[in-house]
């Protein structure tokens, strides 16, 4: 990788299940104190990830636009969103729950 130094200590591996990414670079906890070190190193992974002939495959370069998304969220986001759509009918589900266990105990008690 450009314009990134690396020390002299033992390779350090990174590894897919697949043995498909590995990367071996020769860097410690103290080499990545400095921001824009940090930073080098990541862009330089990058790279060196985007130019792997399996990155198409697994990444693809279509990209998918769901238009309406960001309205669902914002409505779950609200309180009163999240009240109607998600406490609601957990709240109506329980009631309804203790209203059939007390229907079974009526029945069972006119049964005996």
């Amino acid at each position: 990788m450009e314009s990134v130094e690396f020390l002299n200590d033992e390779y350090l591996t990174v590894t897919s299940d697949h043995d498909l990414a590995d990367i071996q670079f020769r860097k410690d906890a103290k080499c990545f104190v400095n921001l824009e070190t940090y930073i080098r190193f990541i862009k330089g992974i990058e790279r060196v990830v985007r130019k792997s002939p399996y990155y198409d495959y697994y990444v693809g370069k279509d990209v998918v636009n769901l238009k309406g998304v960001g309205n669902v969220l914002a409505v779950l986001e609200s309180q009163m969103g999240f009240l109607a759509l998600i406490i609601l009918p957990t709240m109506i589900a329980i009631i309804f729950e203790i209203y059939a266990i007390i229907i079974e105990i009526v029945e069972l008690k006119k049964e005996v």
